[in-house]
Order: C-alpha cells, then structure tokens, then sequence
C-alpha cells in the first residue's frame, strides 16, 4: 500500500440505546471514537472562548500596583520599597 495505512471501520456494540460514532482501526494496533473526540474537542474549544473573553478583564499587575499605591496613600502608610 505504498506506505500508507488503510483505516477500517470495527464494529461498535453498545449496551445502551445510545447510538455511538463508529470505532475506527488506524492499523497500528489503536482504535480512536472519532465522535467522542470530536465531542471532546468542542468541550475545549468553549474553554478557550471562555478564557478569551476572561482574559481582557482580569487586572494586570500595573492595575494591582496602583490600587495598593492608592491604598497606602488613603490610609496614609508609605509604600515599602
């Protein structure tokens, strides 16, 4: 096969009425639910948008640093360092 690896579809039985996404065979001894990685793979994507949209209103530790800054002089203690 020219160095290529042929996939075939084994069969998926399931004990729930579920209907699952076929197993695929790689040839390499391991077999890979191709729906459940792609479940899994959507899963990490809505993480990443969530962390995307998080991200820009975290404070920075300029915004940390001037709130202490701010602090210190309204309770009127002399910054360290």
């Amino acid at each position: 096969m020219n160095g290529s690896r042929a996939l075939s579809v084994v069969g998926n039985k399931s004990e729930s009425a579920q209907e699952q996404a076929p197993i695929f065979d790689s040839g390499d001894g391991g077999s890979s639910n191709i729906g459940g990685m792609e479940a899994r793979l959507a899963a990490v994507e809505i993480s990443i948008a969530r962390i995307d949209a998080t991200l820009p209103t975290l404070a920075t530790k300029a915004d940390v640093s001037e709130v202490k800054v701010e602090l210190h002089k309204g309770f009127g203690i002399r910054p360290s360092g």
